[in-house]
């Protein structure tokens, strides 16, 4: 039985650059717009439309790549099928958001809901590349290596936000 999230996952693990991008994405925009923001609207919406085009930038290339690869179906048939394909990006970076929003429902201050975020950048790219890692049969210690190197990602924009405070 094909079941529409076995299909979802196996699109994730498939394509496991989609969400590490969306989660890195995301996780720089948040940074970026919460050292300059002052409301939460303004930081989401800064997160929305990078984190959209983002995932519109890879919708098109992919449907760009599949023309020119293999003179493939109308334009407007490629990009349906990519937008599916490339939803990893949006479910890469939405968590990140909810983490930002969640830290703020808490209480949290608006530069503290940044740093809660990133929190949750650094774990969810370790525990993205970890679940692919063992999923694709590496050894646990393969794994653990590949998802703190996947982590180093979430430190370094933990320093560029250390850095812009």
């Amino acid at each position: 039985m094909n079941t529409t999230p076995r299909r979802f996952g196996h699109r994730l693990l498939h394509d496991i650059g989609a969400p590490i991008e969306g989660t890195i994405v995301a996780a720089a925009a948040i940074t970026i717009a919460g050292s300059h923001a002052h409301t939460v609207a303004r930081v989401t919406t800064a997160w929305a439309v990078v984190i959209v085009v983002y995932w519109l930038t890879h919708v098109y290339l992919h449907a760009l790549r599949d023309q020119l690869d293999r003179q493939a179906a109308p334009l407007h048939r490629r990009l349906a099928d990519n937008a599916g394909l490339q939803i990893g990006v949006l479910a890469g970076g939405v968590p990140v958001m909810l983490a930002y929003l969640a830290a703020v429902a808490c209480g949290a201050e608006l530069d503290e809901a940044v740093y809660v975020s990133l929190a949750w950048t650094i774990f969810q790219l370790g525990g993205t590349v970890f679940v692919a890692s063992r999923a694709a049969r590496l050894s646990t210690g393969r794994a653990v290596h590949e998802s703190l190197v996947a982590s180093l990602l979430g430190f370094t924009l933990l320093a560029s936000k250390i850095l812009l405070h």
